[in-house]
């Protein structure tokens, strides 16, 4: 394909007898005139005839700006002063002279020049031009073609015979000559001498003769349905694409929403994946090519369901490996490519919802400050895995102190509490923006809050064995109901540049913070040697956060036709990501409560009976991880043609 050079020309014509102006539009594409074309000024809009001619009437004096609409995209040239009383014309050529370029954005990459001409007047002793058009191949002659004087206001017309006879001032004219089947073609310098005649006979030649081979491309829209199928017909590996057009005509919101829908990917609380049956720990996610680390430093697995489709190009699911992968693939993929430009201009969107469940209405066990953390001379006594409680470095009333700040730093009783239903919010927006030169750059962003509840109720029983292999039940049967708090809040925001010379970049950012409140309370009975009631109560409060940060890129080097046709473009894919996960459990306890009262009777029983149990001591877990993670990539892809088809490799 061809990089096209626009040259524009601003012609001024005199006009005597018009209180507004007229502006007249000539559009040619490699010299020929370019139908059907929609040239926009200011608020109005007009569409060129066979000729390659728009016209726009009766204009009132001011500065408009001219710009031309391709594929329902606006792109500005340049603005032009319409002064009363004067007319004005404009030449768009597009040219052919320097290598590559898509045609779908025809304007992104134009030079573009006005040139103002100064008015000249017919006036003077007049001659005579006579032009014969022939056909340059076949000798025929051409009829029909139009004739525009630059600098005047003036046009003539071919007749039957090919002929076009003008009475013209003497002097010297630039000549454009127009034909819907020939390529343009520009008289310069025709002398006219007066009272005699210039005859010269004028070879155009056809379109179709002159015009070069090229393929035209159809627009690359991210996420549609077409783009997806091209990347599953070249993908050879076993797996499937979803788009974002999939996206909305589905309605998922989120990526794990989306997976639903996929053969083969099953997902465990409707956000960790499993591919074809394998575990969390079997299955790599990867954000734009790179990994994501879990927001849990325990394990491997990462929420979908913080990934909006809003945002989201396409998600690949790869069921085999491929050497793009990263080495701890071990049976499944997830690789989501977030958007760098929307197609959008500019959109905002929200959704508010709620979530009802089983257990909206009731009553849960809830620990008013789970979320509480240890006291801070506690933690630092305990620092590298220091034990204080046996230690002779403390004295015993150190000893009693210490044990008196774990014992009232915080309310460990559990309430009782009227579960809600779950509320969630979020917002999306883009904006895209295209400038004259062809650079584009826009973002994509969602932000969002969620809460949940919900109440789990269980009994737990023993067994036996016998020797026989039998099963028995065995002494303790406990009912336990465990409350379970959620809130999540976060955002994922990329900005993306883009030029028409395969130059793109783009920079994305994921934060997360999810907090889990769990308050499990149970009254279990020990039938065994000794009989005994107890309440056990266990109260638990983790935050997670990630932080993500990416810079992701694709540049192309063209080499022209020096490589004849070997390597000629070299697209180079990079990027690096810093990202860090952390997991905070402030305090969490255990503690037992035994009954002193007649544990034959049948519950309920007498609360005031209850007493902490001292013989089995209050258990406290303070936690703190982080999780630091940097990644990066780079491959080259070295094109080749070889037996006429199209071939690369790729390293990386």
């Amino acid at each position: 394909m061809k990089l096209k050079k626009l040259i524009v020309t601003l012609l001024l014509l005199p006009v005597f007898v018009f209180a507004k102006a007229n502006l007249y539009v000539f559009v040619f594409k490699d010299g020929n005139a370019l139908q059907d074309t929609k040239i926009q000024m200011g608020e109005m809009v007009a569409t060129t005839n066979q000729y390659g001619y728009a016209q726009f009437k009766d204009v009132k004096s001011d500065t408009y700006e001219i710009s031309y609409i391709k594929d329902e995209q606006l792109f500005a040239l340049e603005e032009v002063n319409i002064v009363d009383d004067q007319d004005s014309q404009i030449f768009l050529n597009l040219i052919n002279d320097t290598p590559k370029v898509e045609l779908d954005l025809p304007l992104e990459a134009y030079s573009q020049d006005f040139q103002k001409v100064k008015v000249k007047k017919l006036e003077g002793p007049k001659g005579i031009l006579e032009l014969k058009l022939i056909d340059s191949k076949s000798k025929a002659l051409v009829k029909k073609a139009k004739l525009f004087f630059k600098g005047y206001q003036l046009e003539a017309s071919s007749d039957e015979n090919g002929i076009v006879k003008v009475d013209i001032p003497e002097g010297v004219y630039d000549i454009s000559i127009v034909h819907p089947n020939y390529v343009m073609k520009v008289l310069t310098e025709i002398k006219v001498v007066k009272e005699k005649t210039t005859a010269q006979d004028v070879a155009l030649t056809k379109s179709d003769i002159a015009l070069e081979e090229y393929v035209v491309l159809a627009p690359a829209v991210e996420g549609s349905l077409a783009a997806t199928f091209a990347k599953l017909k070249e993908s050879d590996t076993i797996g499937n694409i979803m788009g974002a057009e999939q996206f909305s005509k589905s309605g998922d919101s989120s990526a794990a929403s989306a997976l639903q829908r996929v053969s083969g990917v099953t997902l465990v609380d409707d956000k960790y994946v499993y591919i074809r049956g394998l575990g969390e720990r079997y299955s790599t996610v990867l954000l734009n090519g790179l990994n994501v680390p879990s927001p849990n430093p325990l394990k491997r697995v990462v929420p979908l369901d913080i990934f909006p489709t809003s945002i989201l190009e396409n998600l690949i699911v790869q069921k085999t490996y491929s050497s793009n992968l990263p080495g701890n693939f071990g049976g499944g993929a997830v690789t989501i490519n977030t958007k760098g430009i929307p197609k959008e201009d500019n959109y905002v969107s929200g959704t508010l919802g709620f979530t009802y469940n089983s257990s909206t209405g009731k009553e849960g066990y809830v620990g008013s400050q789970n979320n509480k953390g240890l006291p801070n001379e506690i933690v630092q006594l305990t620092d590298g895995f220091k034990s204080f409680g046996n230690s002779d470095l403390f004295s015993e009333t150190d000893k009693k102190e210490y044990a008196k700040d774990l014992a009232t730093y915080r309310s460990f009783n559990v309430e009782k509490k009227t579960i809600e239903p779950g509320k969630s919010v979020s917002v999306s927006t883009g904006q895209s923006f295209k400038t004259s030169s062809g650079l584009k750059y826009g973002f994509a962003g969602n932000i969002y809050y969620k809460t949940s509840a919900d109440i789990e109720e269980y009994t737990e029983r023993d067994y036996k064995t016998s020797p026989d292999g039998s099963l028995t039940i065995g002494g303790n049967v406990g009912d336990f109901s465990n409350t379970k708090l959620s809130e999540k809040y976060g955002g994922l925001v990329s900005f993306g540049v883009d030029n028409t010379e395969g130059q793109s970049i783009k920079f994305t950012t994921l934060l997360l913070n999810q907090t889990n409140d769990s308050t499990t309370f149970g009254l279990v009975k020990e039938t065994g040697s000794n009989t005994r009631v107890v309440k056990r109560t266990d109260l638990r409060y983790s935050e997670q956060e990630m932080q993500l940060y990416q810079l992701t890129g694709e540049n192309t080097l063209f080499f022209g036709k020096t490589t004849d046709k070997v390597f000629d473009d070299v697209v180079i894919n990079w990027g690096l990501e810093k990202a860090i996960a952390n997991n905070n459990e402030p305090g969490n306890v255990q503690y037992e409560y035994h009954y002193y009262g007649d544990v034959e009777q049948n519950p309920p029983y007498d609360d005031t009976l209850f007493k902490l149990y001292t013989d089995k001591p209050v258990s406290y877990v303070q936690t703190e991880l982080e999780d630091t993670m940097t990644d990066g990539k780079v491959s080259l892809k070295l094109p080749f043609e070889y037996s006429d088809q199209n071939n690369f490799f790729e390293i990386g």
